[in-house]
């Protein structure tokens, strides 16, 4: 009786050991989420994690992540944030863009940059191996633009307000 109870109890502990060893090695892969306000339409969209991905040090360098297509069927395609610069906690930004693509409507997209306004803000950037992991926001006004000839249609804006919480690997 008390050979079973020890054999079951060390079963336990190893059932557990393994548990947690999984849970941790989940949390360590890519992944994340962006969630907020595309105009009035509420959004929560994974990271693509194979179009997203960083360089440099991980306060430096370039960081480039994409959403998975939001709303397809209306016309809501991907979502991407990207920037470069010396010192991201110290806001020390050379570029830093937002873009939405849309669907349906080809060389069609939304987008702004610093220079429109864009509201940036972290809560955490560390680095953790090889994956860089990002908290914060950004708030602005996104501008309809033609692909084709970069020409503005200051009448069609999209407001935004984007919470990100993701690990991005690096693949450069």
């Amino acid at each position: 009786m008390q050979k079973a109870i020890i054999r079951l109890l060390v079963l336990t502990i190893v059932s557990l050991i393994l548990l947690l060893n999984s849970a941790a090695a989940h949390s360590a892969d890519p992944g994340g989420r962006l969630e907020g306000l595309i105009g009035e339409r509420e959004v929560s969209v994974e990271l693509d994690v194979d179009q997203s991905d960083w360089y440099g040090d991980g306060n430096a360098g370039g960081v480039s992540m994409m959403s998975r297509p939001i709303a397809p069927k209306d016309g809501l395609g991907r979502f991407s944030i990207g920037f470069e610069g010396s010192d991201f906690r110290a806001g020390r930004f050379s570029n830093f863009e937002v873009d939405l693509g849309m669907v349906g409507s080809p060389g069609v997209y939304y987008r702004a940059d610093l220079d429109d306004g864009l509201e940036v803000s972290f809560d955490q950037i560390t680095r953790e191996g090889e994956l860089l992991v990002l908290e914060g926001r950004v708030r602005g006004t996104l501008t309809s633009q033609h692909l084709r000839d970069r020409t503005r249609d200051a009448d069609d804006r999209l407001e935004i307000e984007i919470d990100f919480s993701v690990r991005i690997g690096n693949h450069f």
